[in-house]
């Protein structure tokens, strides 16, 4: 029955094919209907901090097409189907996924989006509360599914045609000005007119631009759609850019691999000991896995830094020797205490170069390639999740209420795969 649907809908797009200046008329009256209209169709999002002409640290945003505006898109293509379902749905998360197809093109598209369902405390919402969050998931799965067919050439003349409407043209600044201000004064938050100037980095509505309102339209609407919080889209200005360090804008940025291999692990050095507890220490330090650095560590043969880091631990490896084929002994005449003090240090030294045994560093279905190299790292490292998921609380890259990498936007994820090869020295201290 599906398969005869399908069939009378392909038939039917291909005996009246869309046209791309209708769909452009639609879609452009749609959106720019009104101001509320053409506001509904941009959101923006805090994405983190950067450096300005001035050296100063401010917020960076990303700005995009938000739901409405994929309805918008959808219903004026035309012989195309959009569709979302949720695929898992737990007391902490729910997973939903997307589907586009071109009756005419005959192309599909999918996407998939995970929402969290707990608080900050961990602990699950209420029943009304997480359909609340499912909607908005189904929502976003929605939306991306819809721009992945939907050629971005087509939308992007829509997408600026309601930023214009939505800045107000032909509008008074100032007039602008107060309907933003008495936006801001309807939320309820501490200090919100001081926490909105520090997000869009002014000292008063006199120097709110343009630029500044549109922002400020996009961070409305990602709050209506869902996508941000009140405290999310404007932090304290103490909380803003903590833990994060100035860039070299005129180095090349490096590979992911070189980022998430360098500096994985680093082994401890030995205790000075003499005789078995010294053999005993180059052995662990000889087999304690070990990542290339400073290039991308790819082979012919496609040995990837992950999968070196999979297979290190499985390799027998024997006592390196150096060249000369000489080995090197202790001074029998060297003092050899009562040689427990050897054993306890040697054993230590083992157990600490060990790889982590932490459950959560297993391999489940469903993780990204960004999850998996980051737990590869740890687990070549020895860290444990706990003291991970402290070191990311501290950062302000995890909240109280995430207990799973997979809870992480894959921005952030991507951020952290490529930052936490230099992050292991400070960790390792927490399991000390």
């Amino acid at each position: 029955m599906e398969r005869a649907q399908i069939d009378t809908q392909v038939a039917t797009a291909h005996q009246y094919p869309r046209s791309l200046e209708q769909f452009k008329k639609r879609a452009l009256s749609m959106a720019t209907l009104d101001e509320e209209s053409a506001e509904s169709c941009i959101y923006c999002r805090p994405v983190g901090r950067e450096q300005n002409e001035k050296g100063e640290w401010v917020e960076k945003y990303a700005e995009g097409a938000s739901i409405r505006l994929a309805e918008i898109v959808a219903a004026s293509y035309g012989n195309i189907r959009v569709a979302a379902r949720i695929v898992e749905q737990t007391e902490r998360f729910v997973r939903c996924e997307g589907v586009a197809h071109d009756l005419e093109s005959n192309y599909a598209g999918k996407s998939e989006c995970m929402e969290s369902t707990v608080t900050k405390q961990g602990k699950p919402y209420s029943e009304r509360q997480r359909s609340l969050v499912a909607k908005v998931c189904l929502a976003k799965a929605y939306r991306d599914a819809c721009f992945k067919v939907v050629p971005r050439a087509l939308c992007k003349p829509v997408f600026e045609a309601a930023k214009k409407v939505a800045a107000g043209q032909g509008k008074p600044l100032e007039e602008r000005r107060k309907k933003a201000k008495a936006w801001v004064s309807g939320i309820k938050m501490d200090n919100a007119e001081g926490r909105v100037f520090a997000a869009l980095g002014v000292k008063g509505w006199n120097d709110v631009t343009d630029d500044h309102l549109l922002r400020l339209t996009g961070l409305k609407t990602a709050i209506q759609d869902g996508d941000e919080t009140y405290e999310s889209a404007f932090p304290a200005p103490e909380q803003q850019g903590q833990g994060q360090q100035p860039q070299d804008k005129n180095k090349p940025a490096p590979t992911a691999h070189q980022q998430a291999t360098q500096g994985a692990t680093t082994t401890p050095e030995p205790p000075k000991t003499d005789g078995k507890a010294r053999e005993e220490a180059n052995l662990a330090e000889h087999n304690a896995p070990k990542f290339k650095t400073g290039e991308d560590n790819v082979s012919f043969e496609g040995a990837t830094p992950l999968k070196t880091a999979q297979d290190a631990p499985k390799q027998e490896s024997t006592p390196s020797t150096p060249p000369g084929g000489q080995t090197t002994q202790a001074p029998q005449n060297a003092p050899q205490g009562d040689g427990k003090e050897s054993a306890t240090t040697s054993t230590q030294t083992a157990e600490a170069l060990k790889p982590s045994e932490d459950p959560k560093w297993a391999f489940v279905e469903g993780d990204s390639d960004a999850v998996k190299s980051i737990k590869t790292i740890c687990k070549a490292a020895g860290v444990s999740f706990e003291n991970l998921a402290k070191y990311l609380k501290e950062k302000h890259l995890m909240r109280d209420n995430q207990s799973d990498l997979r809870e992480l936007a894959a921005g952030k994820l991507e951020g952290i795969c490529r930052n936490v090869g230099k992050w292991m020295p400070e960790i390792a201290k927490k399991e000390k």
